[in-house]
């Protein structure tokens, strides 16, 4: 019997142990959305997906659809957010974006939007372009957050937000609004996650 090979990049959130030498992960995907995905054996040393299925691994992964949960068949590594030359307070944002989007993922529905935004964010904050400061940092996260939950149907943003909300853009504009915007934002962000009940 023959199986359908599909073929994504994605983001792996986190993962968990299962049985002996398997493990199971959460991946932000962009063709399939945010899936459940097992790996046989990745645990031995010997295996040869073991460096390229780590948490926070961008990568393009070759995956066959089980009864239950995907099969993760191949892995090729493009970074991992836990590289050394990204500062730890980068690392640590792009961690709580990712597990946000996991708590609003509603299964398997496909949201290449949130992929998209995502991957601009990692591009932004690992390249260091617009981030001066921690303060810039905080602005720029809620800013993530409010896009993400609108992206999945939470919350409508208020005015003074909506330009930068409804916005694909992340540039030094954007990020200058973000900061002197940043009680309020972090004000609807508190909002946003009491009407997803999070």
């Amino acid at each position: 019997m023959s199986y359908r090979i599909y073929h994504t990049e994605g983001y792996i959130i986190d993962s968990s142990a299962s049985g002996e030498s398997n493990k199971i992960f959460t991946i932000l995907t962009h063709e399939l959305g945010t899936i459940i995905a097992t790996a046989q054996g990745v645990r031995k040393l010997q295996s040869k997906l073991r460096y390229s299925l780590q948490d926070l691994t961008f990568a393009k992964f070759a995956l066959v659809r089980g009864k239950e949960i995907w099969r993760i068949t191949g892995a090729e590594k493009i970074i991992n957010i836990y590289d050394k030359k990204i500062p730890v307070q980068i690392k640590q944002s792009l961690a709580r974006v990712l597990t946000f989007i996991k708590r609003l993922s509603p299964g398997e529905a496909l949201n290449k939007k949130v992929f998209e935004e995502f991957s601009s964010l990692n591009d932004v904050l690992t390249s260091s372009k617009i981030i001066r400061d921690h303060n810039d940092l905080i602005a720029i996260e809620n800013l993530a957050y409010l896009r993400i939950a609108h992206h999945f149907g939470y919350g409508t943003p208020s005015e003074k937000l909506k330009e930068i909300v409804y916005s694909s853009s992340w540039d030094i504009k954007t990020r200058d609004l973000s900061v002197d915007l940043i009680e309020e934002s972090k004000r609807e962000v508190v909002l946003v996650l009491s009407e997803a009940q999070l």
